[in-house]
């Protein structure tokens, strides 16, 4: 630890952090964001007296001394990763200084990406994290990028205490970043369907206990595959999400397609068009492996439900789940009929003849203008590319082995 940097200065920075949050609004609570971009932890409350005219010392005191259990629970949450980011300063600053230079993807340690940071693998201590860095650069941004940063400490604070999801250890307001401990494992996505029916049950039922926690806590996880991670030995663990103003007790419904994407294989439960056959043999045979596993996760939930006390209704939308169900195990024996996908093919060209007839007809009776241009564009790429379940190159692919 530096000498300019003391645990005192790591509170006033929380503390600054939460009374914001609480009490200001508009420019003030901008502006005090700014001061914490841009002096990190030189920025005391004196500091801020100076450059805020709403900001007073006796306003920021009094709000110390009447602080609600949660706002102190707050402050010390904020404090304890402000303590535990000094070792993992000089990996931000020289990949911020690389990022200048190069894309995230060619920086060392470059683990994914997303719509507001990228997130790099760094060691310390014999100890892999990941370290998220904003992608808010520039003086100008010292406000946003703060303020990013304290945005998404909302959903690992209220997980803090829920296991199987994503834990923080460090966080700099003043570089943007925040370091977090590994979730063990890989995507979802990248598992075989064989290999997801192999899951054991034990592991469904903690996904499931997590889900629980998690909708009680008011934490949205958005059904993205890559922020839903599974390992053998360790289970399920969420990475990247966020906060709801209330109990989330539809979460169920987004968590399932991250486990078993059957958004993808089974839009609206009806067997998508296809022109070609190895999609039908690769669905029939990804239902076989997924349907079984499908039951046991609903069994979990309902399980555990029942063993935490919130009742087998706590999450509101296991009845839909119940449906998409059903509507698997529709599909799976249409496509077993005969043991041949060819009548689906067939099906499937007579559907996407009859498609594109409807579109030209709407398109012949749009007005000559840009609309009718952007309808024209959108049948000729439709005619050109034949519909498939399996994109060339998409995710969904590599899961089933069906090769080039």
């Amino acid at each position: 630890m530096n000498q300019t940097e003391t645990p005192n200065q790591h509170h006033t920075e929380a503390s600054m952090v939460v009374f914001a949050n609480a009490e200001l609004s508009g420019g003030n609570h901008s502006e005090l964001f700014e001061v914490l971009g841009s002096l990190g932890l030189g920025a005391t409350q004196e500091i801020a007296s100076q450059k805020l005219p709403g900001f007073t010392t006796d306003d920021f005191r009094y709000f110390e001394s009447q602080r609600s259990p949660q706002e102190k629970e707050e402050v010390e949450y904020r404090e304890g990763l402000l303590n535990g980011y000094q070792p993992f300063d000089a990996e931000v600053d020289r990949i911020k200084e690389e990022l200048k230079t190069k894309p995230a993807k060619e920086v060392e340690g470059y683990l994914a990406s997303g719509n507001e940071s990228d997130v790099f693998t760094v060691n310390n201590g014999g100890n892999n994290y990941a370290l998220r860095i904003t992608k808010l650069f520039g003086d100008d941004s010292t406000y946003s990028r703060a303020k990013s940063m304290d945005g998404y400490l909302k959903g690992p604070f209220r997980a803090a205490h829920i296991d199987g999801m994503e834990k923080l250890v460090g966080l700099s307001y003043e570089k943007g970043a925040t370091v977090g401990e590994i979730i063990s494992g890989k995507p979802i996505a990248e598992y075989t369907a064989e290999e997801i029916a192999a899951i054991p049950q034990e592991h469904y039922k903690k996904l499931a206990v997590t889900v629980v926690e998690a909708a009680k806590a008011g934490i949205h996880a958005d059904g993205n595959e890559g922020n839903l991670l599974y390992d053998s030995n360790n289970g399920f663990g969420f990475v990247d999400f966020s906060v709801t103003a209330t109990e989330n007790r539809v979460l169920a419904n987004s968590v399932t397609p991250s486990v078993f994407g059957t958004n993808t294989w089974l839009p609206q439960g009806e067997i998508p068009a296809s022109e070609h056959t190895e999609d039908y043999t690769v669905l029939r045979d990804v239902l076989a492996a997924t349907i079984p596993t499908y039951e046991q996760w609903l069994k979990a939930l309902g399980e555990v439900q029942q063993e935490m006390g919130v009742g087998t209704d706590y999450l509101t939308s296991l009845d839909q789940l119940q449906i998409t169900l059903a509507d698997l195990k529709a599909a799976s024996a249409e496509l077993a009929v005969d043991g041949s996908p060819e009548k689906f093919v067939k099906k499937s060209l007579l559907s996407r003849h009859e498609s594109l007839e409807k579109f030209k007809n709407n398109i012949a009776k749009l007005d000559p203008g840009e609309m009718r241009t952007r309808n024209k564009e959108t049948l000729s790429r439709r005619m050109k590319v034949p519909d498939r379940i399996f994109p060339m190159g998409s995710v969904r692919p590599s899961r089933n082995n069906r090769g080039q």
